[in-house]
């Protein structure tokens, strides 16, 4: 696909959405969000003159992007410093409680939602997240529920106690490869290494775990009818490329929606229809206003199973 359909972005507030509720009626509707949507909960964004990235300049001397690239917290001089900030980061998550957006986005009929957030809080306010191609939700950058061995890969429960451990400086030795070595020696074989733990999140310039199975789902969502891109600043390359796509679909023509606290930058006026600046708490709530909402039992993301099975036919 090429460039999307040109269409002159609009700027829309509550009473525009009141009027046209034709936009949200949809067969199949795809979300995007971004750190902004967690905002309200007390968690804040990256980019903002208040976000994380600022504070990370400003406590640490760090830039944020360093923080959060792969081979800078695992350097043996840098290593404290990233699991000081990680306990931080990962007490304010537990401590957090989902928000209406969050809870909006669970419960919207007929949707998925790509997360870039590591918070967990769409989890949380109920939205299933599997390995199924029916799931609710989808994970961009992994989540700090967990953590693995960065030798074997063995994942462990991220706890308070883990957390705690990460304040004090300590790091955590990989249970797996503990038992396999002391195999080793009562086998009298060579003692293999041991791995420590690892928060369980995707960062810059790190292969993603589950990256073939989230290709795998974008193209069955590329028959998506509206697209909703919320609290994001649209500047991590994976996620670049994948709003693009979806705005390329012909079913998404005149139902592309942005959702900022900020304009986007003018690349993007040619990928969206329509922008809403303000709080995405107001626009959810509007939107909820005149939306059958939908309590999931099991939090899927209501794409009956005969219509995958019949997609992947």
């Amino acid at each position: 696909m090429g460039m999307p359909q040109k269409s002159s972005m609009k700027t829309i507030d509550l009473k525009f959405i009141a009027a046209n509720k034709h936009i949200f009626k949809h067969k199949k509707c795809i979300f995007i969000v971004g750190a902004g949507i967690s905002v309200e909960s007390g968690i804040p964004d990256f980019r903002s003159p208040t976000g994380i990235f600022a504070t990370l300049r400003q406590k640490y001397k760090i830039n944020g992007r360093d923080l959060f690239t792969y081979n800078f917290g695992l350097q043996e001089d840098k290593r404290q410093v990233y699991l000081r900030y990680i306990s931080t980061l990962k007490n304010l998550c537990d401590s957090s409680n989902p928000n209406l957006t969050h809870h909006f986005l669970t419960n919207f009929p007929r949707s998925r939602t790509y997360t870039q957030n590591i918070d967990g809080l769409e989890e949380r306010s109920g939205m299933a997240f599997t390995k199924k191609y029916d799931t609710k939700g989808v994970y961009l950058h992994g989540n700090l529920s967990f953590l693995v061995c960065q030798l074997c890969g063995f994942k462990q429960s991220f706890t308070a106690g883990e957390s705690r451990l990460f304040s004090e400086d300590k790091d955590i030795e990989c249970k797996y490869c503990i038992e396999r070595r002391a195999h080793c020696i009562k086998n009298g074989l060579r003692k293999k290494p041991i791995g420590f733990m690892h928060p369980g999140i995707i960062h810059y310039q790190q292969i993603h775990s589950d990256g073939g199975f989230i290709g795998r789902l974008c193209e069955k969502d590329r028959d998506c009818d509206l697209l909703i891109v919320v609290g994001t600043s649209l500047a991590v390359d994976g996620v670049k490329r994948m709003v693009k796509m979806f705005a390329r679909c012909e079913n998404t023509y005149k139902k592309r929606i942005l959702v900022n606290m900020t304009p986007p930058r003018k690349e993007w006026h040619d990928y969206f229809d329509f922008f809403y600046q303000g709080d995405c708490k107001d626009f959810f709530k509007m939107v909820s206003s005149f939306t059958s909402m939908q309590k999931f039992n099991n939090g899927d993301c209501g794409f009956s199973t005969i219509e995958i099975a019949e997609k992947e036919c």
